[in-house]
C-alpha cells in the first residue's frame, strides 16, 4: 500500500501514476535521510580522529617537554662542577652493601 499522505485526496486505487509518484517521493526522502546521517557520521568521525591526534600530540609533547626540563638541571649541575674542578667520582645514593 502507497503512502496515503504523499498520495493525496484524490488518489483512487488503480491510479498507478500518482502511485509511483508517491513511491518516488519516498523513496527520495528516504535517500535524503541516508545521505544526512551519513554526512553527519562523516564529520563526527573527522571530529573524533582530529581530537584523537590533539590529545597524542599533546601527549607527545608534555612528555618531550618533561624530558628537556629534567635534562637542564643536570647540564646544570655538571658545569657547576666542572668550575669547581671536582670531577671525581660520585658515591651512589643507595649503598647496596651498607650492611
Amino acid at each position: 500500500m502507497p503512502p496515503r499522505y504523499l498520495l493525496g485526496p484524490e488518489w483512487k486505487e488503480g491510479d498507478w501514476e500518482a502511485t509511483s509518484r508517491a513511491y518516488k517521493i519516498s523513496l527520495y526522502l528516504i535517500w535524503a535521510l541516508v545521505g544526512i546521517e551519513l554526512g553527519l557520521l562523516v564529520i563526527s568521525m573527522t571530529v573524533a580522529i582530529f581530537n584523537g591526534f590533539v590529545i597524542l600530540v599533546l601527549f607527545i609533547g608534555r612528555v618531550l617537554l618533561k624530558k628537556a626540563k629534567r635534562d637542564e638541571p643536570q647540564k646544570e649541575f655538571n658545569e657547576k662542577r666542572q668550575e669547581k674542578g671536582t670531577e671525581g667520582e660520585c658515591k651512589p645514593l643507595l649503598m647496596e652493601d651498607s650492611g
